[in-house]
């Protein structure tokens, strides 16, 4: 939370007047309804890793994978911080009250908490507190409740509530931040493979018959025996190969590399 407000003089007749207009001026006591706290969200899907990018030239030598595909389950956690929110820069504010002026500051990513959200002047916001004065009393910003700007007012807590008082102004480069709530994301990779989890190796070629062996992998990648086998491709009739939705473009195959190019997958 921001640091402790610094005000424009010290005259204590002046602090007692602006607690008074504070606490009895003309604004009302607005209805503020508590933040909805933390949240968690679990999702499972797959993801797809590969060695090669559709459209680069790329070299395999023999024994290397010309292909290299895997499948792999994904489990994400993510956990929605509710009951706050985070800048998205440095900053410096003030709320410009009848009394003295009350200053806060922020820094980039690090949360203020919500006091809540409240419904005034045919708008919702949320009110993030963001320093409390020399009595303790906490201050708080008025935020649109969609965007995450400063929607103008400045808010006090005091015995009877919150009053949305004064405005706030944000004295920093750029203007206001926008205040998001942060989402802290968790990935564990699972050890359940996809269908997809096999590689194709350069083995050469033979005049114009080139060879690539196709071989399987297990959830913990380790070979199949049983499912491998030798592939030939005639170049003569095509530089183009295909093996099942992929399309390999062949600039140049001999008996140390290949040079080739991924058209489609």
């Amino acid at each position: 939370m921001g640091d402790i407000i610094k005000m424009k003089g010290n005259s204590p007749l002046r602090l007692l007047v602006s607690l008074v207009v504070l606490v009895i001026g003309g604004c009302s006591t607005v209805s503020v309804q508590p933040p909805l706290g933390s949240s968690t969200e679990q999702k499972q899907h797959k993801e797809r890793s590969n060695n090669y990018e559709i459209g680069r030239e790329q070299v395999a030598s023999i024994g290397e994978a010309v292909i290299r595909v895997k499948e792999f389950e994904v489990f994400e956690t993510r956990a929605i911080d509710s009951d706050r929110v985070a800048p998205d820069r440095n900053f410096d504010g003030v709320c410009e009250l009848p009394g003295p002026d009350l200053r806060f500051r922020g820094t980039k990513d690090k949360p203020f908490p919500i006091a809540g959200t409240t419904q005034a002047n045919n708008a919702t916001y949320r009110i993030i507190v963001v320093a409390r004065n020399l009595s303790g009393e906490s201050i708080g910003v008025a935020l649109n409740a969609d965007s995450g700007v400063a929607a103008g007012p400045c808010a006090h807590r005091t015995l009877l509530g919150w009053r949305l008082v004064g405005t706030a102004k944000f004295l920093s480069a750029g203007g206001p931040p926008i205040f998001s709530t942060p989402t802290r994301i968790t990935r564990i990779v699972g050890q359940m493979a996809g269908p997809d989890n096999f590689e194709l190796v350069y083995l050469g070629i033979t005049r114009q018959s080139m060879s690539l062996l196709y071989r399987e992998y297990t959830d913990q990648d380790f070979a199949r025996p049983a499912f491998s086998q030798t592939l030939n491709y005639d170049l003569s009739d095509s530089d183009v190969i295909a093996f099942r939705k992929l399309r390999i473009r062949v600039i140049k195959a001999g008996n140390q590399d290949i040079r080739y190019v991924v058209t489609a997958n």
